[in-house]
């Protein structure tokens, strides 16, 4: 509809043309809203209107200007980024903050549920964001439109020009990502809960379930984790071991001296052989005794 409303606008423009040639668009549309070629309806103007927010517009014409169009001032280039970016700033914002919240809100329900990826979940939010920005996305623009933002005062040959086109839609893509960056925040007051809920399902399906070979398959890969885990706390016990010797200072070295001793009694409840622990248990011990020594 507003394609074909902004077409609608464009041919009864171009009918027109040799009557308002230099004339600026405003008055030219005044002067064509009683031309009897045709009237602008509501909805071409509406349509206008949507797609002025995203398209750099022509101010006034001349014929120099369509022989040899003046480059872009500075100024010019500034207010056009501006004012492509600062509606796809609300854009952006808004369709992250949907597609976050109603993510969440289907992983936590749903998700738990049903066994739902997070990925699925996330897929669905995007569902609820495109919705919203096909509800509330005249909002925005009306919203944009009140700020009064400046123009700027382009002609019809410096509105088609490959500069323009190109920094508003650099302007757009700025604001685009600020926009979802700022959505993007509500994730910092997000907790794990979410996700805890979902394991708490998952295994208790596991446990009402008449196969047990999934659980099985769970518990063994608790195992090899638990088992990794244990190795990672030896390799880190013995290289700070190795490495208490070469300490000088006093705060490294109370410092090294309780991380010692907390591995020692992390390790001291794990599944590790007696005998190697009999001899970690040696040569923390040594270290700890050299390391209070330098404090």
């Amino acid at each position: 509809e507003m394609r074909a409303g902004w077409l609608q606008a464009g041919a009864v423009l171009a009918r027109a043309n040799r009557a308002v040639r230099n004339k600026p668009v405003a008055q030219a549309l005044t002067t064509l809203q009683q031309c009897p070629v045709g009237r602008l309806g509501p909805t071409a103007v509406h349509s206008a209107q949507r797609r002025a927010l995203f398209t750099a517009q022509p101010h006034s014409d001349s014929k120099e200007d369509e022989i040899s169009p003046a480059a872009l001032t500075k100024e010019q280039k500034k207010i056009l980024f501006v004012s492509a970016a600062v509606p796809m700033i609300g854009f952006g914002f808004m369709d992250n903050l949907v597609m976050i919240t109603m993510g969440e809100f289907i992983d936590s329900t749903m998700g738990v549920t049903f066994g739902l990826s997070t990925l699925t979940a996330a897929g669905f939010g995007q569902i609820f964001s495109d919705i919203s920005g096909i509800c509330f996305g005249g909002t925005v623009e009306a919203v944009c439109t009140k700020m009064g933002l400046p123009t700027a005062k382009l002609t019809s040959a410096q509105a088609a020009m490959g500069q323009t086109k190109r920094t508003t839609t650099f302007g757009a893509m700025c604001g685009v990502t600020v926009g979802c960056l700022l959505g993007m925040s509500i994730l910092l007051f997000k907790s794990d809960e979410t996700e805890d809920r979902k394991h708490d399902a998952e295994f208790s399906k596991m446990l009402e379930a008449d196969n047990k070979q999934e659980l099985l398959e769970y518990v063994s890969k608790i195992k090899t984790e638990l088992a990794q885990a244990e190795a990672a706390l030896v390799t880190t016990e013995t290289t700070i071991v190795n490495m208490a010797k070469d300490i000088k200072s006093d705060h490294q070295a109370a410092q090294t001296s309780k991380a010692l001793g907390d591995l020692k009694r992390w390790r001291s409840n794990s599944n590790i052989s007696k005998e190697q622990g009999r001899s970690l248990d040696a040569a923390t011990d040594a270290a700890i005794a050299e390391l209070n020594r330098k404090k």
